[in-house]
């Protein structure tokens, strides 16, 4: 058994690689040469909270699962468990922090791919935490952006966010201060948050505009409202379980 760390999942997985990863993940879910579980979660008196999803891969015979525990204001750890689907065998594991981080900025990176116009330079990201630079990186990986703008609830963080993914991509990154104005000028927008409510009306998104909504992972949270969702002329879901 090997174990694999941070930093070699980041070498091992530049962005646009991840996103043909992840398709192709993706197109064998679809015809049945993989499997998967949706996450579930046990939840202890403490606040803490234990999350768990499993799949394998009939085509290149694994099995996997990804186990993490998450406290408020403690924070969260990461780990994937490799096994070999025909003897058995736990062949590694791997820090899967960077691998969440990676792999959810590259579900959004291969929806743009597929259903933003091929034409689409600007995108508004709404949230600038941990999850949001991946976003941003696989937004980029599959159109030729000129600018993002970015949004946060907590402005202390929108400067900094801007500045580093600008030097890191080499990518016009602005902070701005209305969301509602950052959808309104985008043609492709990220949703990347916590938030509990929807971030902002239906009749500012603009016509033709792709909406990659990735933060909302359970049923008290809602980044984009029903009237957004009733707009949309195509809705696409990782997983519809």
């Amino acid at each position: 058994m090997i174990h694999i760390s941070e930093e070699q999942v980041r070498e091992a997985l530049p962005m646009a690689r991840a996103v043909d990863l992840v398709e192709e993940s993706f197109r064998r879910l679809h015809d049945g040469r993989a499997v998967n579980h949706p996450r579930r979660r046990v939840m202890l008196d403490n606040g803490t909270w234990l999350h768990y999803m499993a799949a394998g891969d009939n085509e290149d015979g694994y099995l996997a699962t990804k186990v993490y525990a998450t406290r408020p204001r403690v924070g969260a750890r990461f780990a994937v468990l490799l096994l070999d689907a025909e003897t058995t065998e736990l062949l590694a594991t791997i820090d899967a922090n960077a691998l969440g981080q990676i792999r959810t900025g590259a579900a959004s990176g291969v929806a743009t791919r597929h259903m933003a116009r091929d034409n689409a330079r600007r995108l508004g990201m709404i949230g600038c935490g941990f999850q949001a630079e991946t976003q941003l990186e696989a937004v980029s990986a599959v159109r030729d952006l000129e600018t993002a703008l970015v949004y946060s609830r907590l402005p202390e963080r929108w400067e900094g966010f801007a500045k580093k993914m600008s030097e890191r991509l080499g990518l016009a990154v602005r902070a701005v201060d209305s969301v509602e104005e950052e959808v309104f000028q985008s043609e492709i927008v990220t949703t990347i948050t916590t938030a509990r409510k929807p971030l902002f009306p239906a009749d500012v998104v603009p016509q033709g505009c792709h909406i990659n909504a990735a933060g909302s992972n359970h049923a008290k949270r809602a980044e984009i409202g029903a009237d957004t969702v009733a707009r949309s002329a195509v809705i696409a879901a990782d997983s519809i379980e």
